[in-house]
């Protein structure tokens, strides 16, 4: 019986210890568990942080496909040229031998073309077409900057070769004397020649349907506009004659 009763309490110790240790065993898991969820915790609370930290440090987007406008202090010479200045097309970093100008700090007076305003045309725009010019003054490429409709911003929209001259007009004096020799009139009262482009057919102009080699195309493209004393427009285009308006090939009215 001493026997039986010591076996038994061996027993009872040893299914008591078995319990403990599985309670421990439950417990190790828990914590385990207990552990791990806070890792995860901590790693999604540090990656939402990291993600909202780099949110607000990264500035917003920037869309380059949008116009960038300047404001001019006024018209004169030296505030469009300060303006135009502070274009990006004016700071980019050029390596050598590449297309771009090296030198961009040498600019002429800047040059008004004014797009022809039509009954058929909803819209007009405007530009102001800068020359650059080498250390010699030469020529040597033009900017172009756009007017917004108040003519209080420009958008420089590009830097391009001049060719040999700009424009490829003769000068607005002989403009004024071949409208009198080809079309018989005067300078108006108080007019003066002045650089225009027109609204032109472009689609018949690209399809072949129409050829037009008077100039005109576009800003820097432009023709004399020459006001005579018949009350008409008159026009003097790159190949030196006149023309009326209605000679021009415009784009049809919309």
């Amino acid at each position: 019986m001493a026997w039986r009763r010591r076996s038994g309490l061996a027993a009872a110790a040893s299914g008591s210890q078995v319990g403990v240790f599985i309670c421990l065993l439950v417990l190790a898991v828990v914590a385990a568990c207990g552990q791990r969820a806070s890792q995860v915790g901590a790693r999604a609370g540090a990656t939402a942080t990291s993600a909202l930290t780099s949110e607000a440090s990264t500035p917003p987007a920037v869309d380059y496909g949008a116009p960038l406008w300047i404001p001019l202090k006024s018209r004169s010479p030296a505030d469009i040229l300060a303006a135009v200045k502070q274009s990006t097309l004016f700071h980019l970093n050029c390596s050598p031998g590449s297309d771009c100008l090296q030198d961009l700090s040498h600019l002429g007076t800047p040059v008004l073309v004014t797009e022809l305003r039509t009954q058929e045309s909803r819209t007009s725009t405007d530009y102001y077409i800068i020359p650059v010019l080498d250390t010699a003054g030469n020529m040597a490429a033009l900017a172009s900057a756009e007017l917004n409709p108040a003519h209080t911003a420009i958008h420089v929209q590009g830097i391009s070769g001049s060719g040999p001259r700009w424009p490829r007009l003769v000068t607005a004096d002989r403009a004024v004397t071949v409208v009198q020799a080809q079309h018989h009139t005067g300078l108006r009262s108080g007019g003066r020649p002045t650089l225009v482009w027109l609204p032109l057919d472009q689609f018949a102009l690209q399809t072949g349907q129409i050829v037009w080699t008077a100039g005109g195309k576009s800003a820097l493209d432009p023709v004399w506009l020459v006001p005579g004393t018949d009350g008409k427009d008159h026009f003097v285009g790159t190949d030196g004659r006149a023309y009326y308006l209605s000679q021009f090939p415009l784009a049809p009215s919309q």
